[in-house]
């Protein structure tokens, strides 16, 4: 599911029978336990180009290996796991001897099944989860991954070992940089608020600590913050183990383990068929991983095992809730029973809340978005009124002198009058200049707050103050108690500011059209 990306640029491979199809590539692998099985997901990132390499080449290089030696013996735990680790390396080599120009990587997770033993090796965030089936129709779920990421201290050391940085944009995210990233984002900042845009090519900070691509940060083109060197895990299955998910890390953010086996075991209406209710399991997953708000692409491979005979249940974890509970009813003298039916409905109760609380989350936002609408388009209106001037009655001249002397001077200091109404009041008469009419005056003053509320008005800080500095400079220079302008040159002044003021009004409007955006970062 391509999500709120603008692109998809994940990839997966399955391939249910790995040795029927090494047969037609005439690489047969017969010399190994059987049966044999393939499963890969690819989370591309800057592109789809680095993961699309990679899907296509590494189940075909990898049978390569395999098919190299008919000896069974020597294909141990051991051997196996190298394999996986020389086509992950020589893939990476391959891309970025190939692709000199292209920034994009990929992260990967891919499960081997030979035998009954399952071969897991992961590059990146990418992860598999093991369900298995226990006492009092538990679900347990396992990880057989540990993502690559900075916040890991083995990969931070890595990665300042080789010269980069890891930065912490705090709530526990952490991304991999070159040094000088912060400066770069900085003077990007600064010219993007002066309207100057930015003709460089802005830096990168990655999520994980390990991929295949992403040429700017591997040794080909200076410092190799990153490795392409996949860690490797072997689990003998039995007949405990269900299913398991190979996933990318648009789901595992947004969800927990347990939820995410939850929610592919949780029983649907469908049909009867073992694989079409695996594609509705995971369309179910994708999309209350959307629901959730995940902001990546969505991709997940289903695997259930089908074992002779059925399934075994496996002994309770010390450390699992519904372990403590039953030990603690014991002590109560509780069933076990009941203490599996409080479990359940504690789950139940908790998968409720978490979905009414996704509900509250996106009619918030659609609020949001719509008070935000009706307040532009507000705005809008009246900006619309007060570029065309209307007759004024007296009523409203009154209503706007008396709005007039509630806003604030902005420093207008060329009169000595305080923020205290009364003192304001007390000081006008002392503040007229002889010469200058009561009137006049007045008008000097409703004209230089009309031209501070266009000045508030545009986007930009620069433009913003800039015209705010120049109002009190221009009024306080020919209102102000030590100057010397006469009269005429005052009323000259008066009808130029009327011309800049509709100015001012129009290029504002202009100014909140094309608006600066702040920079992102990229994964």
């Amino acid at each position: 599911m391509q999500g709120r990306r603008p692109k998809q640029e994940d990839r997966h491979v399955k391939i249910p029978d790995l040795t029927k199809a090494a047969k037609a590539l005439k690489m047969p692998i017969n010399h190994l336990p059987q049966p044999c099985a393939f499963f890969s997901v690819y989370d591309g990132h800057q592109g789809h180009q680095c993961a699309e390499f990679v899907a296509k080449g590494f189940h075909v290089k990898l049978l390569k290996r395999l098919s190299s030696d008919t000896n069974t013996a020597s294909w141990d735990e051991t051997r196996i796991s190298d394999a996986l680790r020389e086509v992950c390396e020589e893939l990476d080599t391959e891309f970025l001897a190939k692709f000199r120009t292209s920034p994009d990587g990929t992260t990967l997770v891919v499960a081997l099944i030979v035998g009954t033993k399952l071969f897991t090796a992961w590059v990146g965030d990418s992860r598999l989860v093991l369900c298995q089936r226990s006492q009092l129709q538990q679900v347990l779920a396992k990880s057989l991954t540990e993502d690559h990421r900075p916040n890991l201290e083995a990969e931070a050391q890595r990665v300042k070992d080789a010269g980069g940085l890891v930065l912490d944009f705090g709530m526990g995210v952490y991304r991999v940089a070159h040094d000088g990233y912060e400066e770069k984002m900085r003077e990007i900042r600064r010219q993007q608020v002066l309207g100057m845009g930015f003709a460089g090519k802005e830096p990168v900070a990655l999520a994980v600590s390990r991929a295949i691509g992403d040429r700017d940060f591997k040794a080909v083109t200076g410092k190799g913050l990153l490795v392409a060197t996949p860690d490797v895990r072997c689990v003998e299955l039995d007949r405990t183990h269900m299913f398991m998910a190979l996933m990318c890390d648009g789901i595992t953010d947004v969800m927990q383990d347990d939820e995410i086996c939850a929610e592919l075991e949780m029983r649907r209406p469908g049909p009867p068929d073992p694989v079409k209710r695996c594609r509705i399991a995971c369309g179910a997953l994708v999309q209350e991983a959307y629901k959730r708000g995940s902001e990546d692409n969505l991709t997940v491979i289903f695997v259930r095992f089908q074992w002779q005979g059925g399934y075994e249940e496996a002994p309770l974890p010390a450390d699992h809730p519904l372990a403590k509970a039953m030990i603690e009813a014991a002590s109560k003298g509780v069933s076990a029973a009941a203490a599996s039916k409080k479990r359940r409905q504690e789950a139940a109760a908790s998968v409720k809340r978490q979905k009414v609380d996704a509900y509250e989350r996106a009619i918030a936002q659609q609020s949001k978005e719509a008070s935000e609408a009706n307040g532009a388009k507000a705005k809008e209106e009246a900006k619309a009124a007060e570029a065309t001037p209307a007759p004024k009655t007296e009523e409203k001249e009154e209503k706007d002198a008396k709005a007039a002397e509630e806003d604030e001077d902005e420093g207008l200091t060329f009169l000595p009058v305080v923020s205290i109404v009364l003192a304001r009041k007390v000081a006008l008469s002392q503040a007229l200049k002889p010469g200058c009419g009561h009137m006049a005056l007045q008008e000097a003053m409703q004209m230089y707050r009309h031209t501070l509320r266009a000045s508030r008005a545009f986007t930009d800080y620069n433009f913003r103050h800039y015209f705010a500095r120049r109002a009190r400079e221009d009024f306080r220079a020919l209102f102000g108690r030590q100057s010397q302008v006469d009269e005429p040159r005052r009323q000259a002044f008066l009808d130029q500011a009327k011309t800049n003021l509709e100015m001012l009004k129009r290029q504002s409007v202009i100014s909140q059209m094309y608006t600066a955006t702040p920079p992102t970062t990229k994964r």
